[in-house]
């Protein structure tokens, strides 16, 4: 079953699909792949098994190397015989008309998975960084592919790699790993590459991935860096995700701000006039601050963003307890600023970074920061 939720968390159908009810749709398709992915003491899915297991025998091998890639390809191999008339339809078309709870099927799922021990079957992610040469450079070469499809060979099986900008992010970016060139189409989630102005980091949930993706991402950008390799051991996954998405706020922020000959004070003292710049600047504000919230509940590492605001020199700094209005010809300090906000190509996701990152500081630091915002 954990298999599964990964799996289903991480897919993305690619081309249109024309079922009724799309929901049951992928119902049925996850318990046509758990059908097939093992053997089972309950029926039907006993007899469905022992039906259907030979159209997916040449994949056994894939057991245990990959066990996130193998359920898949299963699902890859249900979905594509749907639409193209395969064998496999017909396992399709039989769990559709099963008469009982779907529900009630996946908890049977649970109860069948035995006796194996739940740390056996734990994977820790593996963290690769590479040192970040020239970033406007790595970011427009990554930039440049995403159209494209890589056709390479993995677990011995030809699959078809594309690495898409993530949207609303600035320089993150998702590999996906397809099964096919034909659409409609399901794909899988690769795990992650994020690069900020300092590091490269990519992230993988087997050690064999990152051996698969890193030459694809090389053949664009050019020979990396190593800096560190690090097994991972991620408890609080929401945790980990704000703790990584402002750690690349601080050194966005850092990289720009330097970059542009201005230091975090200056910026505070200019925040009117930043703000100003904003459509309905009110509600950017609120935006920025509902973000903040959310992800103070859903969990923040403040001791690793501690260490990254030591890191980047601010911290035990003066700090101005509210914006000191500058006169407008101090105002050509920013014009950099804004160039980089454009070539960085989300001006709007810069700033984010940029009030999230005044935010932390006075945090850490110990100053008081909703007075900065008040208009």
């Amino acid at each position: 079953m954990y298999n599964m939720a990964v799996a289903i968390f991480n897919m993305i159908v690619d081309g249109e699909i024309n079922v009724k009810n799309v929901q049951k749709f992928f119902d049925n398709l996850m318990i046509a792949a758990e059908t097939l992915s093992k053997t089972h003491t309950i029926e039907p899915l006993k007899s469905l098994y022992e039906k259907y297991r030979d159209e997916v025998k040449e994949l056994e091998e894939l057991k245990g190397k990959d066990d996130i890639f193998y359920f898949s390809y299963l699902v890859h191999k249900v979905f594509d015989d749907y639409f193209n008339n395969g064998k496999l339809k017909g396992l399709l078309d039989e769990i559709s008309k099963i008469k009982i709870d779907k529900k009630e099927l996946l908890k049977k799922f649970e109860e069948n998975v035995g006796e194996i021990k739940e740390d056996e079957n734990l994977k820790f992610p593996v963290l690769w960084t590479f040192k970040t040469y020239d970033l406007l450079s790595l970011m427009k070469k990554f930039n440049s592919i995403q159209d494209r499809e890589f056709e390479a060979e993995y677990m011995g099986l030809k699959v078809y790699v594309t690495i898409k900008p993530f949207e609303g992010e600035i320089g993150l970016y998702d590999p996906f790993v397809f099964f096919t060139k034909n659409r409609p189409r399901l794909g899988i989630r690769f795990g992650e590459i994020a690069i900020d102005p300092y590091e490269v980091r990519i992230l993988q949930l087997y050690e064999s991935r990152e051996h698969f993706i890193l030459p694809i991402v090389e053949k664009t950008c050019g020979k990396l860096t190593l800096k560190t390799k690090t097994a991972l051991t991620i408890t609080d996954p929401l945790k980990f995700k704000n703790t990584a998405y402002l750690t690349r706020a601080l050194r966005y922020s850092h990289w720009t701000l330097r970059t542009s000959k201005l230091s975090l004070s200056e910026v505070i003292n200019y925040l009117p006039f930043i703000l100003n710049s904003v459509n309905k600047p009110k509600s950017f504000i609120k935006s920025v601050m509902d973000l903040h919230d959310r992800m103070e509940e859903e969990g923040v590492d403040l001791d690793y963003i501690k260490k990254e605001i030591e890191t980047l020199g601010w911290y035990g700094i003066k700090l101005p307890n509210k914006p000191i209005r500058r006169e407008d010809r101090g105002l050509n300090k920013l014009k950099e600023l804004y160039d980089l906000s454009t070539k960085l190509e989300d001006p709007i996701v810069l700033l984010t970074h940029l009030l999230m990152t005044i935010i932390y500081v006075y945090k850490v630091n110990g100053y008081e920061y909703k007075q900065l915002f008040v208009r």
